[in-house]
């Protein structure tokens, strides 16, 4: 698991590499379409689906979970435990500019598919362009939460 910051900031992170390979190629073997789902709270108008846990995903949960420690130590937060949520984004699925509920410490989002043309993550800082998060297997972004830390879905899903 590599984790870096993106600035001096110390609150927007780039992470790649914590699932493991082996678990990647049994989620791309998955029907997504398949797993039960609901709608994600506060989200009903958009097309993304929150799927339920299943045996796969729950690997990537407890991974995840085990990496709680490493996480902190390297962010310099002090989660006790985390939840884990897993989207699935439909074609035309986009969210415009928005800072997360104050509820929310902090968030990680990881890319689990490739999809050269799906849209990853752009934050902005005072109006100007901070970082983009391509849209990456196995990459993405951890986020402490802040009234600064707006975010946007960079363009639409495919």
């Amino acid at each position: 698991m590599i984790i870096t910051p993106v600035d001096s900031k110390s609150d927007l992170f780039t992470v790649s590499d914590i699932i493991p390979q082996s678990l990647l190629e049994e989620i791309n073997r998955l029907d997504l379409y398949s797993i039960p789902w609901t709608k994600e709270q506060w989200q009903q108008e958009y097309n993304r689906k929150r799927l339920k846990p299943c045996s796969i995903l729950q690997k990537v949960d407890d991974i995840i979970k085990s990496n709680l420690d490493k996480i902190n130590e390297i962010t310099l937060m002090n989660a006790e435990g985390c939840a884990t949520g897993f989207w699935l984004d439909g074609p035309g699925f986009t969210m415009t500019s928005h800072i997360d509920n104050s509820d929310v410490f902090a968030s990680m989002q990881l890319f689990l598919l490739d999809c050269a043309s799906c849209p990853g993550t752009k934050f902005t800082f005072t109006g100007a362009d901070r970082h983009v998060f391509d849209h990456q297997k196995n990459t993405g972004y951890i986020m402490i939460n802040g009234l600064d830390q707006h975010h946007e879905v960079a363009g639409s899903v495919p």
